[in-house]
């Protein structure tokens, strides 16, 4: 039976990491490869089924073929207030190439998973890629340590980068608060615009830098959705039977995605309110939603141009129709 990466402790991926490390030098050392385009933009879940020899795979800013390596995890360092049940870990990676008295030092994360689970660490380093491509601000894949019962993927460490559950909440008051929102608004800006849905906005996997701009972070569950776009931005207001459930299955996927945002807004914000002025029904917590997410999000919309204009406020109304029947269901 697969070892349950959720099951074992920090500690032990971190000795698995440490042990595989000092595995390889310079006769497995190799150039990171390019899996961006191997990407299914059908909105299916990105796993890439390479066979990768065993050893250390390079970003070209770091490659040499002769190479040896260390790693000293820096403790304490955590990205969210919330367990990763990833067991996401920093450090600083050495590489001194041989015959050099160079050191390279890299802060780098460190995410592991079992080898059964390569594919999938594989398809997050190609969205990874991909999102650096469109330039939307992510982590960018340094190196990928392929071990003999793990695989490890490491990424640049980006600085002060907090997420939204690490912000005060307790101590706003609540214009503040719905000003934080914003950086929701502009992650779903980023993703949207460009096809990808993260496939979880709970607010611990919405990111920013210490000057508040957003960072598009944990790709794990991420699709792109690319070919359907392309299928419906230029079909006009009425859609044939295939398109109508290209479009319904974009629906249901926003739709889902917003339950994550939801979910933090009721944990985090609707506390604020004055416990007489708090919402009591799904309905009247819709009517914040659609007030203080939805409509901002129209607004930045409607400053692109069409037709992916139209495509994102049909689909945002329609979004909003279903949440709203849901909530009215929920009444019954």
């Amino acid at each position: 039976m697969p070892e349950n990466a959720h099951e074992i402790s920090l500690e032990a991926v971190i000795d698995r990491f440490q042990y595989d490390i000092g595995q390889y030098g310079s006769a497995e050392t190799f150039a990171l490869p390019e899996v961006a385009g191997r990407i299914n933009h059908n909105m299916k879940y990105v796993q890439i089924n390479d066979s990768l020899d065993q050893g250390m795979y390079l970003d070209e800013g770091l490659y040499r073929r002769d190479m040896q390596y260390g790693f000293f995890v820096q403790a304490g360092n955590r990205l969210t207030r919330e367990d990763s049940h990833n067991k996401v870990f920093f450090g600083n990676m050495l590489l001194l190439p041989e015959g050099s008295d160079d050191e390279i030092h890299e802060q780098v994360a460190v995410k592991s998973r079992v080898s059964s689970e390569t594919h999938k660490l594989l398809g997050e380093m190609a969205l990874f890629q991909h999102l650096e491509s469109l330039d939307i601000r992510t982590y960018r894949p340094a190196a990928l340590l392929v071990g003999q019962k793990a695989t490890h993927l490491m990424t640049y460490f980006e600085g002060n980068v907090a997420t939204m559950d690490t912000v005060d909440w307790e101590n706003m008051e609540i214009e503040e608060a719905w000003v934080e929102v914003d950086k929701v608004i502009d992650t779903m800006m980023q993703l949207y615009t460009n096809a990808l849905f993260h496939g979880d906005l709970a607010f611990r996997n919405v990111a920013f830098d210490q000057t508040g701009k957003t960072v598009i972070i944990d790709p794990e569950l991420m699709i792109s959705a690319k070919e359907s776009y392309d299928e419906l931005l230029d079909a006009g207001v009425l859609f044939t039977p295939k398109q109508q459930r290209i479009y319904d299955g974009i629906v249901q996927k926003m739709s889902g995605e917003m339950g994550s945002v939801f979910h933090s807004i009721d944990r985090h914000i609707l506390p604020l309110f004055p416990k007489q002025e708090r919402p009591r029904s799904d309905e009247a917590r819709l009517k914040i939603y659609k007030k203080h997410l939805f409509e901002p999000f129209k607004s930045r919309v409607r400053d692109l141009e069409d037709p992916i204009r139209s495509f994102l406020l049909r689909l945002t109304d329609d979004v909003v129709a279903r949440k709203k029947a849901h909530a009215k269901e929920q009444k019954l």
